[in-house]
């Protein structure tokens, strides 16, 4: 559910949720990026940062995924 403020240009809570600090604080810095230039400069920018939001979603998935495969299979954390 984190991973859906993606959408708004705030990508990689839900990375950093997961344990995947330096993954979400880049993630999140990139899509900073690219929020404040699809905003003051180029329109092109509103489309790639909607398929950045999208693709932080399902990486976030994915990750939690990988998390709870490993959980239940070992009993542990994977990172």
């Amino acid at each position: 559910m984190l991973s859906l403020l993606g959408l708004i240009g705030l990508a990689g809570f839900g990375q950093i949720y997961l344990g995947q600090v330096k993954r979400g604080v880049t993630i999140l810095m990139v899509g900073i990026v690219l929020g404040l230039i699809s905003f003051f400069i180029l329109e092109v920018f509103d489309v790639l940062a909607l398929f950045y939001g999208i693709w932080t979603i399902f990486d976030a998935y994915r990750l939690a995924k990988r998390y709870n495969a490993e959980l239940s299979r070992t009993g542990r954390p994977p990172w």
